[in-house]
């Protein structure tokens, strides 16, 4: 039987909320796929838009999925693309994303390749001209990360990731009872893929553009509420063993958290006493941060230059301060309220499983790690 009987190769998931502003360039790049268009379709998920979503979309998809308000999140949108998507393999694409040419063939090769693979993710490019320093510096920051954990990995990046179908639904789908925003709902999914034993590759060659402008104090709030907090609220931990998973906030970043907290406090009493001693605490407290992420830095400048770099210094300082503050709040709350849960109305009807359509958001359906 042909591949064109049976359904398309793969499916690209694009959920999209209010995202017009990014969403013609993004569904532009998928379209120009040098994959054949008849092995893939293209699904695009309007999550409750109130801007000109759906009209945009309909230049390029095959399939709309129109969602009514509330708005619930990515991880719920995806979820509702891929119940009516046919591809044995999904594709996710945020929709401000723009991604090269071979991306899409690149998966569907590396699953023909190599049959054992559950999912595939990539990064971003970063090296196209961009005028403004922060967007850049975020984007770099997440390049140089993949870059670092390159090969498998124990995590997902749904920016532009793919995975089969089958390893989807075993593992319980994207958790949209949990993260009703586009929080970290990508990277625990891969935890439990992980767990379950699908291998997940982190390659390089997949490469998107960013088309996010993100100003220092949305990032600053983002990775506040929407990283930090439910990481450690839903306690999102680190595989052990291998593969090597450097994806997340593991125990390196938790450890300049808190002497980039200490150096604060001991600067402040220092300040107020006028006791050098506290200074100098301060200052060797610092040494070890500067140090572990010398390599960032030196990538910033290879990239950038040096005075790129610099500048990057007390923006990433900052964003170490504010992770660490994150994760104290996150587990407080958690301590205090447990975990997060959804509004009354939707609990009641995951928990008596009343048929709605669309549907009320639903419990994953496996625990979070694998069996004894």
């Amino acid at each position: 039987m042909s591949q064109r009987a049976v359904g398309p190769l793969l499916s690209v998931v694009v959920p999209c909320h209010d995202a017009s502003s990014t969403l013609s360039q993004a569904l532009a790049a998928i379209v120009a796929s040098d994959l054949p268009r008849d092995l893939w379709e293209l699904v695009v998920v309007d999550d409750a838009s109130t801007h000109d979503t759906a009209l945009i979309a309909a230049r390029h998809a095959d399939t709309i999925v129109r969602l009514p308000a509330p708005n619930r999140g990515p991880a719920y949108a995806r979820n509702r693309g891929v119940e009516i998507a046919r591809g044995a393999c999904i594709v996710f694409v945020d929709p401000d994303v723009a991604i090269f040419p071979d991306v899409l063939r690149r998966f569907a090769v590396s699953f023909a390749e190599r049959p054992d693979l559950g999912a595939i993710f990539g990064t971003y490019d970063g090296t196209g001209e961009n005028s403004k320093f922060f967007p850049t510096y975020r984007t770099l920051v997440q390049r140089y990360t993949h870059e670092q954990s390159a090969g498998l990995v124990g995590a997902f990046w749904a920016r532009c990731g793919a995975v089969k179908r089958d390893a989807f639904i075993e593992a319980g789908r994207f958790d949209e009872w949990r993260f009703s925003r586009r929080q970290i709902e990508d990277v625990e999914l891969g935890r439990r893929l992980h767990a379950l034993g699908h291998p997940i590759l982190l390659d390089l060659g997949v490469r998107v553009n960013n088309l996010r402008h993100t100003t220092f104090a949305s990032a600053l709030a983002s990775d506040f509420r929407d990283r930090g907090v439910p990481w450690a609220r839903a306690r999102v931990g680190t595989p052990r063993g291998r593969p090597r998973d450097r994806i997340g906030l593991g125990v390196v970043e938790r450890l300049n958290s808190a002497l980039l907290w200490l150096a604060l406090v001991t600067l402040l009493i220092g300040s107020i006493t006028a006791d050098t001693r506290w200074v100098m605490t301060s200052g060797i407290s610092l040494l070890p941060v500067l140090f572990v992420n010398r390599r960032l830095f030196g990538f910033l400048e290879q990239q950038r230059g040096f005075s790129f770099a610099f500048a990057s210094i007390p923006i990433h300082l900052i964003h170490l301060l504010s992770l660490g503050a994150a994760l104290a709040v996150g587990s407080l709350i958690r301590g205090i309220l447990g975990e997060s849960r959804p509004d009354a109305l939707v609990e009641a009807y995951g928990e008596l499983g009343v048929e709605t359509w669309p549907p009320a958001p639903a419990r994953q359906a496996i625990p979070a790690s694998s069996p004894g």
